[in-house]
C-alpha cells in the first residue's frame, strides 16, 4: 500500500501532481516545516509513486507491480536513502560520495532514481559541500529529496538550488479530528496538540511514549527539589522514565518558564500553568539557562549512541535541578 496522503497535505500533493503533469517535477525537491506533520511519509508517497511501473496511469504507487514489490521489499535499486550513519548524528562526506556513484550510473528499472536525505541538517560541513556540486550538476534522471524541520540551517547555496516545498501545522480542528480516529486516543490527549506545537504525528509519539505520565513525574520530581527534598531521593522517583523522555519533558517545561517570566503568552503547558507559576518563583532566569545547556549536554549524549547508568544520569540531573530551584 502507499504511503497515506494526510489532510493537511492535499495542497502539497497537488503541486508536485501538477508538476509532474507538466514534467517539471524539480530535480531537488526540499520538504520543509516543523517536524510531526509526516514530511517524510508525503515523501515516500511521492517516491514510491514516481519508481512505480504504473505510475503514468495512478497518481498513487499501485502496490503489487514488480517494482512496487522491490520497493516493498527495501530492494529497490533505485531508490537510495541518506540517513545520518548510527551513533554519529552525521551525514558524512563518505556517504556522499557512495551517493555520487551510484546516482550518474543508469536506472536499472527505467523509471528514474531517487535519492531521499533525512534529516538534510544532518550534513556536515564537508558532506553539504559536495552534495552541492551534485546539485549544480545533477544527473539526469536521477531527482534528490530533502526533508528538513529547520531548512535555515542548510546552506543558502543548497536551499537555492532546491524547489521548497513548505508544510505547516493544520488548524486544530483537522488535527483533532484526525488524532480522534487513530487507535489509542484519548480525551484527554487533546492537550498534547499544544504542547506538540500543533504536530499531529508529534502527539502519536507522544501517547506512545507515555508523555503525561513523564510529565507528571517530572513536576514531582521539581517539586520535591523546589521543597528542598533530597536529589537522590528524587532520582530514585524519576528513574523509571526513560532518561530522553525525562530531558525531553524537562527541556519543554523550562522552556515554557522562560516565555512566562518573559510576558509570553504561547504557554504550551498551560493546563500545568498553576505548577510553573509556583516553579518559577524567585528564581533567576540565567538558572534556567544554565540547567537548559546541561540538558543539551545529556541528549547529545544519549545522541551519540552512549549507554550512561540511568540513575547515575538521573542524580545529576536532579542535583542540576536543586542548584536551579533552590
Amino acid at each position: 500500500m502507499p504511503a497515506t496522503l494526510l489532510p493537511w497535505q492535499l495542497e502539497q500533493w497537488e503541486t508536485v501532481t501538477s508538476q509532474v503533469a507538466a514534467n517539471r517535477l524539480p530535480h531537488a525537491l526540499l520538504l520543509a516545516g516543523p517536524s510531526g506533520l509526516g514530511k517524510r511519509q508525503f515523501a515516500n508517497r511521492l517516491i514510491d509513486w514516481r519508481l512505480c511501473a504504473l505510475h503514468d496511469e495512478y497518481e498513487e504507487a499501485c502496490g503489487t507491480c514488480p517494482n512496487c514489490l522491490l520497493r516493498l521489499a527495501e530492494t529497490h535499486p533505485d531508490r537510495f536513502v541518506l540517513m545520518p550513519e548510527e551513533g554519529s548524528g552525521q551525514i558524512k562526506i563518505d556517504q556522499i560520495r557512495a551517493m555520487v556513484d551510484w546516482a550518474y550510473q543508469t536506472a536499472q528499472r527505467g523509471e528514474g532514481k531517487f535519492v531521499l536525505i533525512e534529516p538534510a541538517e544532518a550534513l556536515n560541513q564537508q558532506a553539504a559541500n559536495a552534495l552541492l556540486k551534485c546539485l549544480e550538476e545533477p544527473p539526469e534522471g536521477t531527482h534528490f529529496v530533502l526533508i528538513a524541520d529547520t531548512p535555515g540551517q542548510l546552506l543558502p547555496t543548497i536551499r537555492s538550488r532546491s524547489s521548497t516545498l513548505f508544510f505547516r501545522t493544520p488548524q486544530a480542528t483537522v488535527a483533532t479530528d484526525w488524532l480522534g480516529q487513530q487507535p489509542g486516543f484519548q480525551p484527554n490527549h487533546s492537550v498534547l496538540l499544544q504542547i506538540a506545537g500543533g504536530a499531529p504525528l508529534a502527539v502519536q509519539d507522544m501517547i506512545e511514549a507515555d508523555y503525561l505520565d513523564s510529565r507528571r513525574a517530572v513536576l514531582r520530581v521539581f517539586s520535591m527539589l523546589k521543597n528542598g527534598e533530597s536529589p537522590v531521593a528524587a532520582a530514585a522517583f524519576v528513574s523509571q522514565q526513560l532518561p530522553d523522555a525525562v530531558i525531553s519533558v524537562m527541556v519543554s517545561l523550562i522552556l515554557d518558564l522562560l516565555r512566562m517570566v518573559r510576558g509570553d503568552r504561547n504557554i504550551r503547558h498551560e493546563d500545568v500553568m498553576d505548577q510553573l507559576v509556583s516553579l518559577a518563583d524567585n528564581v533567576p532566569e540565567l538558572r534556567w539557562f544554565s540547567l537548559l545547556d546541561y540538558l543539551v549536554e545529556c541528549r547529545a549524549l544519549l545522541a551519540s549512541g552512549a549507554n550512561p547508568n540511568r540513575q547515575l544520569m538521573m542524580e545529576g540531573l536532579c542535583i542540576r535541578t536543586a542548584e536551579a530551584v533552590g
